[in-house]
């Protein structure tokens, strides 16, 4: 595990290797060492040996590789201690068995052939450049590798160092916010090493893992939108900021710090991008072998025909336009066209909100730009007044002036005469004053130069405005600065550009170096010292009270026309510092000497100053406004304002501020953003000057590891705790890895971080340390972990999180499952309870309705039985009749024969309509509503209690003898009585048969059809 490192040895100092090396009684026969190389012309600073004998002279024998046997000093930097590794399975250089810098070569070096361009340095990565693309590197499955669940083995075990994987601590620190959310992470190097490759890299990175995942299902998503905008800012910047130099083909001659913006859930919703100090003066002036901006190739090389043509870029006859901002090199030329990728450019304008109209005004300006350099002056004598030349440049003056909107006639005197302002009491006089023909080229260089710098500008806004977020959580800041540059000659950009280096090198000494070691005391943890370099004096010298700043911005402020011996001398006899010499006596013009962090850089004066002031006239500005193109005066309006307050009455003390001291006060800033973020450093490394693939010079890349502390760096982090927390922060977010027995423990905070600590590594640590060691990891107020102490320590809290996270899903799925249970009973209890009201009431109904179809039957049958005896009782008084008519002469036995009337049946007590039907005493009668209802009502069905007896009307109604014969008195014959025995039968005959039909089967279904035929039609209607 990386928590467990053991304490290494190093060249810093080398007091194992000391012992090893002057031990006389330990038989230094066969040991392997390096031994540094005197030939200075070798790529090799160290060759391989074997210790063959030792010198009673304090040297040892050394048998070299090449089989040549040398005598060597026991010093430090000629004798250093071989180790036995495994060089290309070494990922962190503090794993090494002998750390030394030969050793940190040879594994830098062998990794390097074999494709593995990352290394670990502690907390610092070492990133080199190969100069050449290796497939799957940087692709999306790579991402993935690298963005993964936090609690998985591989992530234990640890991932191949890669600037993926500075950007995924970054990321999850800013995620868990474990200390301060806002991080920053650092790519440094020298000029050509990487950093804007490895820059892009992270924002790929970023913005590839903190994406919202599109739930409404947008297409394209959003913050696709977003992402897109963000990367395509990047192909922007470096069209119109960066150049080819002699060192770098694709210099960034800009610094850059990019804010990728969070909201609380982690997920990038914008960018903002802060730039620093653009070299204005590369515009109009390249050295030997450097090249302009990239935008002006890829516009001249790339165009199309009628975009030439509508340019200017073309002559009348065809031919290309020679400008004399861009450089005629043929090497220059060729190493400018590897990045004319001038579709790519349009797309990425196009992609972030640059309208096609907003691009022809931007190219109208670059091309206007382009002319104005071709603008020459002359004049007859050398005090005479100088003019423009026409006959060489009209050409270019007329094509200037129309794609600018400038009047030919303003532009040309601007240039060629200055104002003066002369204040006489309450009066200003204002001349004119011609200008030499250096004076006149200088201000048409200060019209280009403001025009391209106010462009710069106006793109890094619009880029801004439609990236970043109005309100964020959190940032990611991702600093892309010019590498340290030395160059044969070095004016004020390099000056400017070294001294930032130096700021962030002294940033990186003051935050890991120094602060950590002081920490270390501070806290009580047992701890030796180690030395490194501390480049604060060099600062001090650059920018203290007293230093070469101070007395720039003072020359500057005398307004007079600057000496450039005096100001040698005077800069040296103030400055009483050994980082600031006189320059080499072989120097061809006066300069001085700084001794950087990363070596000695000679710097020129003359034009220094200038630089410095950057003068920009007012008339010169006036004409611009003045322009008919909308959009040459929208990008030159900050600078009228800028100019117009600082020649106010109330700003007059703003005059001071040159271009350093402003460059002093925006990186100011930069380091107290820096300060305030957690930072994460990526060391990019040039393995060769040449910039070539598969080269790698190990004197070239050792002087960068030396200049940038890689060394010192490698040495701390092998002995020291890279991660720290507080013992109230460590307590509060690790407390849950306790055991259960000991959770209860209500000691102070301190123990229990102790009790915290030694669960989780005490058996780890009982073989590498010593018995003190474990409370040597817990200081006053803080805890420090050592390399990868902290990530296990969040991989042990993640999984107990999870299982804390399943043991609640646990509970509330049992609760759900008990929950949907009872609502399932409960919907089952009033299921029941519904469908048995539901039958009831339709078996009510059903029995309403047979009831009504019985009583209707019968009424139906009574009534045609009542008609068949009236029938019969009215045949036989008509029968009677005629018998009495004609009684004489009808026969005594036909009389006889003849039917009597039958009498009222007198013991009758009730009629049996069905089965029981004479216990049931109460029947529904139908309602008069016409439509039924499912569920009968009070109203629907009313009781009504028919009893059939003798004396009832209903009875009466029913009864074969009608009540208005009225011969109940008569004397029944024997035949009359046999009849109406007969009757009786008969009709209780019918009344069984009727009864009997109702009982069966078949008729229940029939009545269930009648009762269904009664709910649709209604109930049937009586009188």
């Amino acid at each position: 595990m990386a928590g467990v490192l053991r304490e290494r040895f190093s060249n810093i100092p080398l007091t194992q290797e000391k012992k090893s090396l002057n031990d006389s009684s330990t038989h230094d026969k066969g040991m392997r060492v390096w031994v540094a190389n005197s030939n200075t012309e070798d790529n090799c600073p160290w060759l391989r040996g074997t210790v063959t004998a030792a010198r009673k002279n304090g040297k040892v024998s050394v048998r070299l590789e090449s089989s040549e046997v040398i005598d060597v000093s026991r010093r430090e930097d000629s004798l250093l201690l071989a180790g036995n590794n495994n060089y290309a399975e070494v990922d962190d250089l503090t794993n090494l068995s002998s750390l030394n810098e030969a050793e940190v070569l040879e594994s830098l070096e062998c990794r390097f052939h074999n494709g593995q361009i990352c290394s670990k340095a502690g907390e610092t990565l070492v990133s080199l450049n190969p100069f050449k693309e290796i497939s799957g590197l940087y692709d999306d499955t790579a991402i993935q590798q690298y963005h993964q669940d936090q609690t998985s083995d591989q992530t234990l075990k640890g991932e191949a160092p890669h600037v993926f994987a500075v950007a995924e601590k970054a990321f999850s620190s800013l995620r868990y916010a474990i200390g301060n959310p806002n991080q920053s992470i650092i790519v440094s190097g020298e000029s050509g090493a990487g950093k804007t490759w490895n820059t892009r890299c992270l924002m790929k990175y970023l913005t590839s893992v903190a994406l919202y995942k599109n739930p409404g299902g947008f297409s394209p998503p959003p913050v696709k939108c977003i992402e897109r905008r963000i990367l395509d800012s990047n192909p922007i910047l470096e069209a119109f900021g960066n150049a080819g130099t002699a060192r770098n083909h694709n210099s960034s001659r800009f610094g850059k710090y990019i804010q990728l913006q969070f909201d609380r859930g982690s997920h990038i919703i914008g960018a903002s991008i802060q730039t620093y100090l653009l070299e204005k003066t590369r515009l109009v002036h390249q050295a030997d072998g450097e090249s302009n901006f990239h935008i002006f190739y890829q516009i001249v090389n790339e165009a199309t025909e009628e975009q030439r043509a509508e340019l200017g870029l073309t002559t009348p006859t065809g031919d290309d336009v020679m400008f004399a901002y861009l450089p005629l090199d043929d090497g220059i030329q060729s190493r400018a066209n590897e990045n004319q990728v001038f579709s790519r450019t349009q797309q990425a304008m196009k992609n972030v909100g640059i309208t096609h109209m907003h691009q022809e005004n931007i190219f109208q300006v670059l091309s206007g730009i382009l002319h104005l350099g071709n603008l020459e002056f002359t004049c007859d004598e050398e005090f005479d007044p100088c003019e423009l030349d026409e006959e060489v440049c009209q050409e270019s003056l007329e094509h200037a002036c129309r794609l600018l909107g400038l009047d030919p006639t303003s532009l040309t005197t601007s240039l060629i005469y200055r104002r003066i302002t002369a204040s006489h009491s309450k009066r200003q006089s204002v001349f004119l004053k011609p200008c030499s023909v250096e004076e006149a080229g200088v201000r048409r260089d200060c019209v280009s130069k403001v025009m391209y710098a106010r462009l710069f500008d106006w793109l890094v806004a619009f880029l801004n405005k439609h990236t970043s977020a109005n309100q964020w959580h959190a940032f990611i800041g991702l600093l892309d600065i010019y590498g340290f540059e030395s160059f044969a000659s070095n004016s004020l950009e390099q000056l400017c550009i070294n001294y930032a280096n130096e700021k962030l090198q002294q940033h990186f000494v003051m935050h890991f170096l120094r602060a950590q070691q002081e920490e270390y005391e501070k806290e009580g943890i047992s701890w030796n010292f180690c030395t490194f370099s501390d480049n604060q004096p060099c600062l001090q010298t650059i920018e203290g009270k007293l230093s070469v700043l101070s007395l720039m911005n003072e020359e500057c402020r005398l307004n007079r026309q600057s000496d450039t011996t005096s100001f040698e001398e005077k800069l040296l006899a103030a400055v009483d510092s050994p980082f600031l010499t006189k320059a080499p006596m072989n120097h061809p013009q006066s300069a001085f000497t700084i001794k950087h962090y990363a070596g000695l850089v000679t710097y020129d004066i003359p034009g220094l100053i200038e630089k410095t002031k950057d003068p920009i006239p007012m008339e010169l500005i006036e004409v611009l406004m003045e322009s008919t193109n909308q959009f040459v005066t929208k990008i030159i309006q900050p600078e009228q304002e800028r100019l117009q307050e600082l020649q106010s009455k109330g700003s007059k003390s703003k005059l001071s501020k040159t271009v350093v001291s402003r460059f002093k006060e925006s990186l100011g800033s930069l380091m107290t953003t820096l300060t305030s973020t957690t930072p994460h450093y990526i060391r990019c490394i040039k393995p060769n000057f040449q910039c070539q693939p598969d080269l790698f010079d190990s004197r070239f890349v050792a002087s960068q590891l030396r200049a940038c502390g890689v060394l010192e760096t490698v040495a701390i982090s092998a002995a020291g705790f890279p991660s720290k927390l507080s013992h109230a922060d460590f307590c509060e977010r690790y407390s849950i890895l306790l055991p259960k027995e000991e959770t209860d423990d209500q000691g102070s905070i301190r123990n229990r971080c102790r009790l915290i600590y030694r669960s989780l590594f005490s058996d780890d640590d009982k073989e590498n340390q010593s018995d003190s060691s474990s409370t040597q990891q817990l200081g006053k107020t803080k805890i420090f972990l050592r390399e990868g102490q902290l990530e296990y320590l969040e991989s042990q809290r993640m999984k107990k999180l999870s299982q804390c996270a399943a043991i609640i899903q646990r509970a509330w799925r049992v609760y759900r499952a008990l929950v949907i249970g009872e609502r399932e009973w409960a919907a089952s209890v009033i299921q029941a309870g519904y469908r048995g009201w539901r039958v009831r009431n339709a078996i009510k109904i059903m029995d309403h309705a047979a009831r009504v179809i019985q009583h209707a039957m019968l009424d139906y049958l009574f009534r045609k039985r009542q008609e068949r005896l009236d029938a019969s009782i009215y045949e036989d008084d008509f029968e009677e009749e005629q018998d009495v008519d004609n009684i004489g002469g009808v026969e005594e036995d036909e009389k006889m024969e003849s039917p009597s009337i039958p009498t009222a049946k007198l013991q009758r007590k009730s009629v049996h309509f069905a089965s029981e039907l004479t216990s049931i005493r109460e029947i529904y009668s139908p309602s008069p509503l016409p439509t039924p209802t499912l569920t009968p009502s009070s109203l629907d069905c009313t009781t009504r209690k028919i009893v059939f007896t003798e004396n009832s009307p209903d009875f009466q109604r029913l009864s074969p003898v009608s009540c208005h014969h009225g011969n109940e008195g008569v004397a029944k014959t024997d035949k009359e009585e046999e009849e109406r025995e007969m009757d009786k039968k008969e009709e209780e005959g019918v009344v069984a048969t009727v009864t009997n039909i109702l009982k069966k089967p078949a008729v229940d279904i029939a009545l269930v059809g009648l009762v269904t035929t009664l709910l649709i039609t209604g109930p049937l209607r009586w009188t």
